[in-house]
């Protein structure tokens, strides 16, 4: 956290008169820095330049999609997968699209990568990245918060996209621009397909099965066709071309974004139209969409969603690291998502001057009694909401006030000092869901969930992010999260 952008946003959430009084004590350790620390996924020490924007003329470099550049990405897929590998940005999104693509091009996929550029900023801060194609959208410049008539639009715009791969008469291995492609999952998508998959989903699921942990290909549909399949990282071959035809006539006309809908619902209510028994059978298929396609559901941990991977830590507790982690269930938006996958080293596109500032750097490792931390235990949570009255709720709010007066003080020793300060981590009691009324766990009742209290959170519900004018300095987790693995997931035979 630098500067008084930050710090007219602290004075926005603790009061102008806690940011300019000291308290007594800043923790257990305060340490400053001044060498260089360069980081990237993996947690290594090598930098990488942003892309500087570039003047319009540029977008020459990012042409309208042709059929023959999507057959050629395709074809460039490994292992036969003849699929191309597609996001798209408006530009809001140019970093994530950025990250993503340095990250796809780790693995087997990259030379099959491809980012649509849906506005002229985005066209031409992309011209030069190798992967752009012009596509025509109404989402505009600006983000496109969930809810939002920007955020129809995307919807919109990936139904389209998705057809329009199709159409070329091959496979579509869509990722959402928040979606980081941790592993190299080419070798599971072809196992998946040799199986008989003609569509292949991440799900909004809460954890994966047992015996797909153990090796299973493909998740039990039994298990997990409850939840929603997620339209943020599928593949479809051309086989679903009918549906991805359906979807987009689905997402056309606004009742389909109406009181908070959209375009993955609409996906759904095509895809569980006339659906098949559900085996129980490991790495089965379900027949949808009136019986016409063979669905697979990709697990949980290898295709983690961001509660699976970043709040429940899953991935960690299994030794399991994961294929393709999607930033979903994260606060602040794209303020909180770009900082959720910085301090898990997923974030690989800061110049390297971010983690050696002018003036050096401060931290500190908060002070957390155990009398404020013993109090926390998700199986003896009542079986109701929270409400404001409950001793657990007030036991939380004193574990987070705790380690917030102590980040005041870092804070201003920081501001004296003109170093840079290095957010710690949270505990956090009880989990933070800032939209609808909970338990105390939000996954609690759910297939898979193992969820455990009190648990590492972000900073994101509690400083507001999004407020301020530069994303706080996070420094990666002590043991880094899950980076590239050469090593393919063991895989059951279909």
């Amino acid at each position: 956290m630098r500067g008084s952008g930050v710090l007219l946003s602290l004075i926005g959430a603790f009061g102008l008169a806690t940011i300019i009084g000291l308290a007594s004590r800043v923790g257990r350790s305060v340490a400053t820095r001044r060498g260089p620390v360069f980081l990237e996924a993996g947690g290594g020490r090598r930098g990488l330049p942003l892309l500087i924007a570039m003047p319009a003329e540029a977008a020459a470099g990012c042409p309208l999609l042709s059929t023959a550049r999507i057959k050629s990405a395709a074809s460039a897929a490994s292992l036969g997968l003849n699929a191309a590998v597609v996001t798209f940005a408006n530009a809001a999104q140019v970093d994530f699209a950025l990250n993503w693509l340095h990250l796809v091009r780790r693995t087997s996929l990259g030379a099959a990568a491809l980012i649509g550029a849906t506005d002229d900023v985005a066209a031409a801060e992309l011209a030069t990245s190798g992967a752009c194609f012009r596509l025509p959208s109404s989402v505009g410049p600006s983000e496109a918060r969930w809810g939002s008539p920007g955020f129809a639009q995307m919807g919109r715009t990936k139904a389209r996209l998705a057809l329009t791969i199709l159409e070329a008469n091959v496979s579509l291995l869509f990722s959402d621009a928040d979606v980081a492609i941790v592993g190299d999952p080419a070798f599971f998508l072809v196992a998946a397909l040799r199986c008989g998959a003609d569509l292949l989903f991440h799900t909004d699921g809460f954890g994966a099965s047992a015996d797909a942990v153990r090796g299973g290909l493909l998740e039990s549909p039994a298990f997990g066709f409850g939840p929603e399949l997620n339209t943020g990282f599928f593949l479809l071959t051309p086989a679903a071309r009918q549906l991805a035809q359906e979807w987009d006539r689905a997402v056309a006309g606004d009742a389909a974004f109406a009181n908070w809908k959209n375009d993955q619902q609409a996906f759904n209510a095509l895809v569980r139209r006339g659906v098949g028994h559900a085996s129980g059978a490991p790495g089965s298929l379900l027949r949808v969409h009136d019986g016409q396609l063979r669905l697979g559901l990709l697990p949980a941990h290898l295709f983690p969603s961001g509660h699976v991977f970043f709040i429940q830590r899953q991935n960690r507790a299994l030794g399991v690291p994961p294929l393709a982690v999607h930033l979903t269930f994260q606060n602040c938006d794209q303020a909180g998502k770009r900082h959720r996958m910085r301090e898990a080293g997923l974030w690989v596109v800061d110049p390297p001057v971010r983690y050696n500032p002018p003036g050096g750097l401060l931290s500190y490792s908060p002070d957390l009694p155990l009398e404020l931390t013993r109090l926390f235990n998700a199986s003896a949570l009542p079986a109701r909401n929270m409400r404001p009255t409950d001793r657990v709720v007030a036991a939380h709010f004193a574990l987070i006030n705790h380690q917030l007066v102590q980040l005041r003080t870092a804070l201003a020793l920081a501001l004296a000092l003109n170093r840079t300060l290095v957010l710690p981590r949270l505990l956090c009691g009880l989990e933070t869901v800032t939209n609808f009324a909970h338990s105390g766990v939000r996954c609690r009742g759910a297939r898979g969930c193992a969820m455990t209290l009190p648990y590492w959170c972000a900073t994101t519900p509690h400083l507001r992010h999004r407020g301020c004018r530069h994303d706080p300095l996070r420094a990666p987790e002590p043991r880094p999260s899950h980076g590239p693995s050469d090593t393919p997931p063991r895989l059951r035979q279909c």
